[in-house]
């Protein structure tokens, strides 16, 4: 407990050294309370504490940093008022539209792009010939750059079921992401990885590794 305590406030005290995430203060539906009552934030500490790997550690602090809010010495965050999770009780704001992913390059690509709850996406009348040697969606958070790009990207892998979660990060150099299929005209689900809410992304691409290529994107 002492150790879980050292970390909280040394973690803590990292973040509030740093900018505070957006402009420091909630939008409609949150509200800025303790970090330690929020069920998101202290989902991401105890992610923070058990991964070894700095990549995921730095993702992880950069997901708690957005949220911070209100005076530094408050220790307070921006928590969604319905911490639900379902399709049926994921607040008022779900489902809704985000938008149509854009066509960059000769592969025919089309769709609606939903976000059903604050974890969960769904693509709508969507169409991708799969023929990207080595294609899959990335996420850009709201500290990331405006425009899609490896650096700060985060793969959102769809696997062949629906909608089941994650159980970890991704990195964009991981060999085992599998590459995107071809779709005509379908839906599907999209469950984001843990420690993101659709509330901290910045933009969604359809990614070819091997080429470097935007193939296609959607702006939230």
């Amino acid at each position: 407990m002492l150790e879980a305590a050292k970390l909280f406030i040394a973690l803590f005290s990292f973040l509030l050294g740093m900018a505070y995430g957006q402009d420091g203060s909630c939008s409609v539906n949150q509200e800025c309370i303790s970090i330690k009552k929020c069920p998101y934030t202290k989902e991401l500490f105890s992610q923070v504490k058990s991964t070894s790997n700095p990549d995921e550690k730095a993702q992880l602090i950069q997901a708690i940093r957005l949220r911070v809010c209100g005076e530094p010495s408050d220790r307070t965050v921006c928590c969604d008022i319905d911490q639900g999770s379902s399709f049926s009780s994921g607040g008022s704001n779900y489902p809704r539209k985000i938008g149509n992913i854009s066509k960059r390059t000769f592969h025919p690509l089309s769709g609606e792009l939903w976000a059903l709850a604050e974890d969960t996406l769904e693509f709508r009348k969507f169409v991708y010939d799969g023929e990207g040697p080595d294609a899959f969606f990335i996420l850009g958070t709201q500290t990331a750059s405006p425009d899609p790009n490896l650096n700060d990207a985060i793969p959102l892998p769809y696997f062949n079921y629906d909608a089941v979660p994650i159980q970890k990060r991704f990195y964009v150099n991981d060999p085992s992401i599998p590459v995107l299929p071809q779709f005509r005209n379908q839906t599907i689900r999209l469950k984001l990885p843990p420690g993101l809410k659709v509330s901290d992304l910045q933009w969604l691409s359809l990614y070819c590794r091997d080429f470097d290529i935007d193939f296609g994107n959607v702006r939230f």
